[in-house]
């Protein structure tokens, strides 16, 4: 036992030593070198273990039921939305105002839900083995549908651009106080996708305005332009207006029998 003492406290004394004759070295003789990878990349890798089709409606039903949500929806907004430059976040914001699939439940976001969204690959449902979807990991299979995901849950907006190209300063997401900012006067076009409508009273938000909190969560998630899938390193993938709704048609045929397996939505 004193040897392998004398042996620990001898490889941690050398340990030290090389630690100091690297930092005497200075930067010119040690450089950080290390193995990464594109957010793109990860994207476009974690998208092969999640194939296109309603299995990406059952990750957010999966997701909304572990949040405790009772209400989930699916809506096809076919909507062109205004994109006055002034009004968004950005210019290149404006070719993500088309058609997009929102997606609704009435719970809220809690402050793990944002930590464990905003890692790649990683869930925090990995610590509640009664959790059955993998809410870090399933989420990004949106990532099929857009480029560009953005959310309001409560007061707060996020949007991801993980390719950077979109959001202003090449930033790769962004998150704000929506009320606080006052997006609905400053920056209308960006925050009106997730406006109730007018034109249809059954949308589950359709008293939001904007200058109040939401009460739930909504994702939407803008259809890939066929120029857009062309510049994009997550995916290629361009889904017209009839496969979505023949997906969300399959999609509400098998829900009856995903009830059976879910514990909070209705």
């Amino acid at each position: 036992l004193e040897r392998a003492g004398e042996q620990r406290e001898t490889n941690h004394k050398v340990s030290a030593e090389r630690d100091c004759e690297m930092e005497r070295g200075g930067d010119e003789d040690w450089i950080s070198f290390h193995q990464q990878e594109d957010l793109t990349t990860r994207l476009h890798n974690i998208l092969e273990e999640y194939p296109p089709g309603i299995g990406i409606f059952k990750e957010f039903l999966q997701n909304a039921d572990d949040a405790g949500a009772r209400k989930f929806a699916l809506v096809f907004d076919q909507r062109q939305h205004s994109a006055d430059a002034s009004r968004l976040f950005s210019p290149a914001m404006g070719s993500w105002q088309g058609p997009a699939l929102c997606v609704y439940n009435d719970a809220l976001f809690t402050d793990g839900d944002f930590e464990s969204i905003s890692h790649v690959g990683r869930s925090g449902k990995h610590d509640d083995v009664a959790k059955i979807g993998k809410y870090g990991l399933g989420f990004n299979c949106a990532y099929h549908f857009t480029d560009v995901v953005s959310f309001v849950t409560a007061d707060q907006l996020v949007v991801f651009d993980p390719h950077g190209t979109s959001l202003p300063g090449g930033r790769m997401g962004l998150r704000c106080n929506f009320i606080k900012r006052q997006l609905v006067e400053v920056r209308k076009d960006q925050i009106k996708p997730f406006l109730g409508w007018d034109e249809d009273p059954f949308v589950p938000w359709k008293d939001f305005n904007g200058r109040g909190p939401l009460d739930g969560t909504l994702f939407r998630l803008p259809l890939r332009s066929i120029d857009q899938a062309e510049k994009s390193a997550i995916a290629k993938n361009v889904f017209d207006e009839e496969e979505v709704v023949q997906m969300l048609v399959e999609f509400s045929e098998a829900a009856g029998s995903m009830l059976l397996f879910l514990k909070n939505v209705e």
